[in-house]
């Protein structure tokens, strides 16, 4: 059996905390992987951002729909803190909501 577990968490400072015990983490913590936050990589939000529109749509039964482009230059000038999840409730949201084809800028914020 493979177990695939994500977090946001230190796993080393929550067992030293006393907050995990040890065996698991060992067991969980053997390949690391290190995702640096969406704000941090803001030119992956277009591609992630058709990708779950894409997405949604599909999931949906809703005709393709496409982000102009000037909601996709906004959102990688956008301040956010946004993560990947709010990403794609977001595109979900747009998905069945907004109006237009390509979803205008004035949209995004849905």
């Amino acid at each position: 059996m493979r177990v695939l577990a994500a977090t946001n968490k230190d796993l080393a400072a929550e067992v030293a905390a006393g907050a995990l015990p040890r065996g698991p983490a060992l067991c969980l913590n053997v390949v690391e992987i290190h995702l640096p936050p969406l704000h941090e990589r803001r030119e992956d939000i277009p591609l992630l951002a058709r990708h779950f529109l894409t997405e949604a749509c599909r999931r949906n039964e809703i005709p393709a729909r496409k982000l102009g482009a000037e909601c996709e230059a906004c959102s990688r000038r956008r301040s956010s803190t946004a993560n990947v999840r709010q990403l794609r409730n977001l595109m979900e949201r747009l998905a069945i909501l907004a109006n237009g084809d390509p979803i205008p800028a004035s949209e995004r914020s849905g």
